[in-house]
């Protein structure tokens, strides 16, 4: 009885620890996204500076 409890309670435990890491994966999958979109957002605007600057140049 008293192994029984005690695998619960390492079970319990355990569930815990991974249901901890899925919420971490998860916010560290929404900063990667967010991270992701602005390297978008500033490669557009690298982008038209750079033909602001190429049309100047012409």
């Amino acid at each position: 009885m008293s192994k029984c409890i005690s695998l619960r309670e390492k079970n319990k435990l355990l569930y815990e620890k991974v249901e901890a890491q899925k919420k971490d994966i998860a916010q560290l999958h929404k900063d990667l996204n967010q991270q992701q979109r602005w390297v978008h957002d500033y490669k557009n605007k690298l982008n038209v500076k750079t033909m602001e600057l190429d049309s100047v140049r012409a």
